[in-house]
């Protein structure tokens, strides 16, 4: 019984040292740029081409609009920033 008490305990700490490591892990500073510049861009980047493959080159200003109108909302419903 005191065996699976500490299982349970040692799984509580590992599940919190991870988590912990998830939320902080963007404190160095390349971590941070590429999530908060590099993504967003690339993200971007990609469905504009992607539009523009799948129709035509005028809807590209639809598809770059669109896209970050999209990824604001997102910042907002999840609260980042």
């Amino acid at each position: 019984m005191l065996h699976k008490f500490w299982l349970n305990v040692r799984m509580f700490v590992e599940g919190a040292r991870l988590s912990y490591i998830a939320l902080f892990h963007w404190l160095r500073p390349t971590t941070y740029v590429a999530s908060k510049v590099i993504m967003p861009i690339n993200q971007i980047l990609f469905f504009t081409l992607l539009g523009v493959y799948a129709t035509s080159r005028s809807n590209a200003d639809f598809y770059i609009i669109g896209n970050s109108v999209q990824m604001a909302s997102i910042s907002g419903i999840y609260a980042m920033t």
